[in-house]
């Protein structure tokens, strides 16, 4: 899930892929995201299917969310699965 408000880069990298281009399309289409500010915004939070699909939407470019996401402490969604694991 990634809350209203958040924020990613307004221009796609050249190198994104289609279906990253038409992902982020879609989103602005649906009202669920817009360029405000010069930056790619979320007007709702939106529950994205995987890390790297949040991340890819948000950066505008292929992304591993697993390393790319993190919490308040710094922590990657890895270390913090690899923990949860390491627990069970």
């Amino acid at each position: 899930m990634v809350l209203a408000g958040s924020y990613g880069r307004s221009e796609a990298a050249p190198s994104a892929a289609t279906s990253i281009l038409n992902y982020r399309q879609r989103l602005t289409d649906q009202g669920i995201a817009a360029v405000h500010n010069g930056t790619y915004t979320l007007l709702k939070d939106h529950l994205f299917r995987s890390p790297s699909t949040a991340a890819a939407a948000m950066v505008g470019a292929s992304m591993n969310g697993r390393v790319t996401w993190k919490n308040a402490a710094g922590l990657t969604f890895q270390q913090i699965e690899d923990k949860k694991l390491a627990e069970a």
